[in-house]
């Protein structure tokens, strides 16, 4: 019997879940092991390298590995395999170009990045060296997305769990054997050889696909291409900014050690959001589905999205101090300020991701240039009115100004997302899918209130107990006012044992 799209989401997602939950536990690991290894202002120093090598990376992508899922996916879903080798391979000819020509810019203007804008000498040298791990990272990316494109997500799981695993390892050595002067650059050194060996781990996965690589190819639509890429790089180019201006401007009015605070609490946020972002799997369904089955496909997976990103919320609110204190320590409890501020990006960043898909599986994308364009110049003046205008009363509130310009910028960005997706896909989101989970989280937040003033001595075991049962108070309440059903629980235990 054939799959029904649902069934074909939710089996996927529980890969892709798998793979983001890799991913997220991962990072927050590794983010945690520098946090508390490097201390705060070496870890902001991390922090603003690391912002200014995405900035180089989306460039010397230029929206090239999202052209390549969509079309690639596009062509396997036709069975048309010249066309995929085609295609695969004037990617990753424009691909490597792009990189080393980022990569010389770079180099070009590292010192006066380091010297002259940024005012701290401490990060050129590890700008250095995050070339060698964007070299290698930009065509790790690439590849990666044959799988997919395949949807074939076991395979990407493997593979990020390799990296995961990689990059703790080659940190714990980095701190070892570098000294404080050079260990940043040594984690980016550190990061280049995970990402080599991810690679490499990548190609023996394709060593029964030799046909995706050697055969006949045949001219690619470089117009169609073009336009694709055009839209999808600018938009990657501009978000990736709308990403980092949040640190780069504090990189230039905080100490390191400030940026260092702000990432911690951040780091937390893209954790718990990144687990309910879809787009990569949504991408290629999306693309080979339409008319009725698009819109109850993207109706079912807004519903499920809304049920566990609004709790999470709620939830990162109540417990905001406890948890900078237990995972990064208490010399970082200063970042339970910019948590505040930035936990609803949990649910605009998942949000932004599913609508993303959605137009660029229509391309569309040349539709959401200006209002993200709109929302950067937002987010460059809320930041340097909020962290300029809160300096004077200490750096701690510049960081929470940092956040709140951020998280209002997105959810300006994601309103518009949603008007425009309403005008040119006639999709409308039901106002229950919205109401029933805030209104079993706000039952949640109730009890979580009394739990707290009624345990005065809290530790650990009583942090676990009150996510606990909080969690089964926002599930009851979902139960009570039909926002879970039955057929859906039936519908996820029908799928167990095909995952299994």
């Amino acid at each position: 019997m054939k799959e029904n799209l649902a069934e074909g989401v939710i089996r996927n997602s529980f890969y892709n879940f798998a793979i983001n939950l890799i991913t997220k536990i991962g990072g927050l690991v590794f983010t945690i092991i520098l946090a508390r290894l490097l201390m705060p202002e070496l870890f902001g120093v991390y922090n603003l390298v690391l912002s200014i090598f995405l900035i180089a990376s989306i460039f010397a992508d230029v929206g090239i590995t999202n052209a390549s899922l969509r079309y690639l996916a596009e062509f396997f879903g036709r069975n048309n395999l010249t066309k995929v080798r085609s295609y695969f391979r004037y990617f990753l000819k424009i691909k490597g170009l792009t990189t080393v020509l980022v990569i010389l810019i770079l180099l070009l203007f590292s010192r006066f990045i380091s010297y002259t804008i940024f005012n701290k000498p401490a990060i050129f040298f590890p700008l250095l060296f995050s070339c060698l791990y964007l070299l290698v990272n930009s065509f790790s990316i690439l590849f990666q997305s044959i799988f997919l494109s395949l949807k074939d997500l076991r395979k990407v799981a493997f593979l990020e769990l390799s990296f995961q695993s990689l990059r703790i390892i080659f940190a714990f050595l980095a701190v070892y054997l570098f000294s404080n002067d050079f260990v940043v650059s040594g984690i980016f050194l550190g990061l280049m050889f995970s990402v080599f060996f991810t690679l490499l781990i990548n190609f023996i996965l394709l060593k029964d696909k030799k046909n995706l690589f050697f055969g006949n190819t045949e001219d690619v639509d470089k117009k169609r291409i073009f336009n694709y890429v055009r839209a999808v790089g600018v938009l990657g180019i501009t978000f990736t900014i709308f990403g980092a201006v949040d640190t780069l401007m504090l990189g230039r009015f905080v100490e390191a050690s400030y940026i260092g605070y702000y990432r911690a609490a951040l780091s937390l946020v893209i954790a718990v959001s990144s687990l309910l972002i879809f787009s990569n799997l949504l991408l290629p369904v999306f693309t080979q589905i339409q008319g009725n089955r698009f819109e109850r496909g993207f109706s079912k997976t807004l519903r499920y999205l809304l049920v566990f990103t609004i709790p999470a919320v709620f939830g990162v609110i109540m417990v905001a101090k406890y948890f900078i204190f237990l995972i990064y320590g208490k010399e970082y409890l200063v970042s339970y300020l910019p948590l505040y501020a930035l936990a609803p990006l949990i649910l605009i960043s998942s949000l932004i991701g599913f609508y993303t898909s959605v137009f660029e599986a229509r391309e569309k994308v040349n539709n959401l240039v200006k209002f993200i364009f709109i929302s950067l110049g937002l987010n460059i003046i809320l930041n340097y009115v909020l962290i300029k205008g809160f300096l004077p009363f200490g750096q701690e509130y510049s960081i929470l100004g940092a956040g709140i310009a951020t998280t209002i910028s997105r959810g300006v960005y994601l309103f518009a997302m949603v008007l425009y997706a309403r005008k040119l896909f006639n999709l409308k989101p039901k106002k229950s899918f919205i109401l029933k989970p805030a209104i079993s989280s706000v039952l949640m937040v109730c009890f979580l209130f009394a739990f707290e003033f009624l345990v005065e001595d809290m530790n650990l075991f009583f942090g676990i107990l009150e996510i606990l049962l909080g969690g089964s108070v926002y599930f009851g309440a979902m139960f009570l006012f039909k926002g879970i059903e039955k057929k859906d629980l039936k519908l996820i235990s029908s799928l167990l044992p095909k995952i299994i």
